[in-house]
């Protein structure tokens, strides 16, 4: 017997190729999404240290070198086998899809599948394929789209391009089978078009079939080969190059790994680094060897006399659509398992299992954590002590000597204890109302005077207030102006001063006034005449603050220097907020730390309710990385979870920064909805360097993300982990 020396090569080569696409990870430990644009040289220039500049040349540590990234081009291409297979095969399933009936149809003669064929092959007659796809691929609204649309978008035009010369030949075939004489004989023992299709006609172009549907998937191939040269791929990301008044500029590069984006460096690269395009090529020319091989290995096996290809197709065939053939209780079972088993493999190489998500891990409850927590509170010790022990428990390394971080801090007043009661309704300090002045009121019940239409500018006599809760609109008065009101009102004998409109979040400060001032949420509902009820008791808050900063260190040598802080509110005015926040980050943290190719910190800044005790100023004061290293700030500035949209300030993220756009782009694929904003910059240089919103960025050049957290808990921190993930 001849050794089928095709069939054997190609069977070869598509198993290796699936055993890369079902489990790329033993074949490298290395993050295709990874980046490192810069790396240090021990290599001296006039004495000087240098920097080397992506793409990288083939090393030790990146065995086939890196792309201009610094992303490892062996990583890219193992784990782009999945995405790049996966186009080629859904491609070739939608061209048979629509080639098959069609052909069939055409083959007996129906006049509209025939037409079909014609005007379409008429079309790609005259119009090359390939200038086709480029035209419309490249066109904006399909270069803008993300992975999953931008997919859709290529198997839809590939698909269209090349499904009319494939029913062209199914329909040859077809005829070819039916000026056959014993197709005559059916129609005399009585057989419908349908009987004669299904048991003669599918069973002799089933070979032909199964030949070219891998011979097809090499030929997909090699259109993605061209498409890739034209810089047309899966995953397009623009990143801004430079902008001025002619215009901007962007360079496009592939956010997923698809080995069709590489070769759009071909024509600049090619010379200077040629492995950026030497081993995406052999990753093609192999994998279309493979395929052609084993469809010609496939026609050689097929058209072996002894073959019983043919009966059995029949049998299959007649089983599915014919019901005289269904009979056989064990056939059936045997011909479902076979089905369950393909679709199951199908499905394992062309669908990506993510991991399971957030929310399964409790490391805190409500019963652990006060009520509320400021900075200055005897209660952030305790807090802090379970935030860095959880921090131990799980493997976190302290940034500095310690997990737990002092510094000095202003001395305020917090009110610990308060009530507002308006009629019978009772609201929740620092929820429903804040108090802005710190004094001590025994419980007491007034009348409230609507006194937002009167300038207190403009009375003459403030007896009219006396025994009364006065309401004003705070953005009528400074803050000097209320501090001399108060005191005329108190001489009159107003009892409180109840104002609206103001932005203060909690009830912690220094104004000592003399009547009790306090702050109303937009939710509270008063009228003039109603009864409110008030006390409070004050208590001195502590001169220091508490930061709890741990780091889970990089895995990737090359890139592991580079740091990525995420920095979250200790402080809190709702318990049960805080029992979400602290639970997600250290589930996330948890998740990323044994895949985190880069060094990624995790910060609970206190003082987080006043600008000059924020914890964000004492830690860039004395940060261990050099700034330099440090790939991105991540401010989880308000988190109060909800059903609106997470809105971003990204000013201090520069569109040419690969990680910052690439995050977004993680971003765009999943279910937050967000909006961006602009925020006002201090005018002032001292102020704007103190300011720990501008803080990193400004005075340590960080880029620096800010959230501010309106939506669902859930939604929101699957999507940060998804895209942080992605580009770690």
């Amino acid at each position: 017997m001849k050794l089928n020396k095709p069939l054997i090569l190609g069977s070869v080569i598509l198993s290796i190729l699936l055993i890369v696409v079902l489990i790329p990870g033993i074949l490298t430990d290395k993050d295709p999404y990874s980046v490192q644009t810069l790396k240090y040289t021990i290599e001296n220039v006039d004495g000087e240290n240098v920097f080397l500049s992506a793409p990288f040349a083939p090393s030790q540590r990146n065995k086939w070198g890196t792309d201009e990234l610094g992303r490892d081009l062996f990583s890219f291409i193992i784990y782009g086998t999945r995405l790049t297979l996966k186009i080629a095969l859904w491609v070739t399933l939608f061209r048979f899809l629509l080639a098959i009936p069609l052909g069939l149809f055409s083959g007996f003669n129906y006049s509209v599948p025939q037409n079909i064929i014609r005007q379409v092959n008429i079309l790609f007659s005259g119009l090359p394929p390939l200038l086709f796809a480029v035209f419309v691929l490249y066109l904006n609204v399909f270069t803008r789209l993300d992975k999953r649309l931008s997919t859709i978008a290529f198997i839809a035009v590939l698909t269209l391009v090349g499904f009319g010369k494939l029913a062209q030949a199914l329909e040859e075939t077809t005829k070819t089978v039916l000026s056959k004489p014993f197709i005559t004989s059916e129609y005399l023992l009585g057989k419908s078009k349908f009987e004669v299709a299904i048991e003669n006609v599918v069973p002799h172009i089933m070979p032909e079939i199964v030949v070219l549907f891998f011979m097809e998937i090499a030929r997909v191939l090699s259109l993605q080969i061209q498409l890739g040269l034209f810089s047309i791929f899966i995953g397009n990301l623009k990143i801004l190059l430079a902008s001025t008044q002619g215009g901007s500029f962007y360079w496009n590069v592939s956010f997923e790994p698809e080995w069709a984006s590489l070769l759009g460096y071909a024509t600049v690269r090619l010379r200077t680094s040629p492995w950026m395009v030497l081993y995406p090529a052999g990753a093609f020319f192999v994998s279309v060897l493979g395929f052609n091989m084993f469809g010609e290995g496939l026609r050689i096996k097929l058209q072996d006399d002894q073959t019983q290809f043919v009966p059995k197709v029949r049998k299959a065939v007649s089983f599915l659509f014919l019901r005289k053939h269904r009979q056989n209780p064990v056939h059936s079972k045997k011909w479902m398992i076979s089905g369950m088993v393909l679709v199951l493999l199908v499905a394992f190489v062309v669908i990506d299992f993510g991991d399971s998500g957030l929310g399964d891990e409790i490391y805190f409850t409500e019963e652990m954590l006060p009520e509320r927590l400021y900075v200055g509170m005897d209660e952030v010790n305790d807090v802090t002590d379970l935030l860095a022990q959880e921090m131990m428990k799980n493997g976190f390394q302290p940034v500095y000597d310690e997990f737990k971080q002092s510094y000095e801090v202003e001395p305020n007043y917090y009110v610990k204890e308060s009530l507002l009661k308006i009629n019978d309704v009772v609201y929740v300090q620092d929820m429903g109302y804040v108090m802005m002045s710190f004094n001590d009121v025994e419980e007491i019940s007034l009348p409230v005077l609507d006194a937002r239409d009167i300038s207190l500018y403009n009375v003459d006599n403030y007896t009219e207030f006396q025994d009364k809760a006065v309401w004003i609109d705070i953005n009528y008065y400074n803050h000097e102006a209320i501090e001399a009101f108060s005191s005329q009102l108190a001489s009159a004998g107003c009892k409180a001063l109840l104002v609206t409109g103001h932005d203060k979040k909690v009830s912690i400060g220094s104004f000592v006034s003399h009547v009790p001032y306090i702050g109303l949420g937009n939710d509270v509902e008063l009228k003039d005449g109603d009864t409110i009820t008030i006390n409070s008791h004050v208590s001195l808050l502590s001169d220091k603050g508490i930061n709890v900063v741990g780091m889970i260190e990089g895995k990737d040598q090359n890139i592991s220097q580079e740091v990525i802080v995420l920095g979250v509110p200790l402080n809190y005015r709702s318990k049960e907020y805080a029992v979400l926040t602290y639970n997600y980050v250290f589930e996330i943290m948890k998740k990323i730390q044994p895949i985190s190719n880069r060094t990624v910190v995790l910060a609970f800044f206190d003082g987080t309710y006043k600008n000059d005790n924020h914890g964000i100023l004492r830690f860039s004061k004395g940060m261990k990385f050099d700034p330099y290293m440090h790939i991105e700030y991540f401010s989880l500035r308000t988190l109060e979870y909800g059903t609106d949209p997470v809105i971003i300030n990204k000013d201090q993220s520069p569109d040419g920064k690969y990680f910052g756009v690439s995050f977004f782009q993680s971003l765009e694929n999943t279910a937050l909805q967000y909006e961006f904003v602009r925020e006002q910059v201090p005018e002032n240089v001292s102020d704007l360097l103190k300011h720990p919103d501008f803080v990193m960025h400004h005075k340590k050049g960080i880029d620096t993300i800010i959230f501010d957290v309106y939506s669902d808990a859930d939604v929101f921190y699957e999507s940060f982990y998804k895209a942080l993930k992605e580009n770690n």
